[in-house]
């Protein structure tokens, strides 16, 4: 599988001041697919990342 990850973007409160939530683009060149995964916290990201790439990875 060809996959790409973008960087990790912080997406701050109003008064940007506090990190509320993380976002990352994950591209699937090979079946030619694009996940954007937002999560509250980076723990969680980092899994549901995991768990895409995974999927992905299973579907061969």
């Amino acid at each position: 599988m060809d996959i790409q990850k973008e960087k990790i973007e912080e997406i701050y409160d109003n008064t940007g001041r506090k990190v509320v939530k993380y976002k990352q683009k994950i591209i699937n060149n090979t079946l030619k697919e694009e996940k954007e995964i937002v999560s509250k916290d980076l723990n969680s990201l980092i899994s549901e990342v995991r768990k895409q790439l995974n999927e992905w990875n299973n579907m061969n």
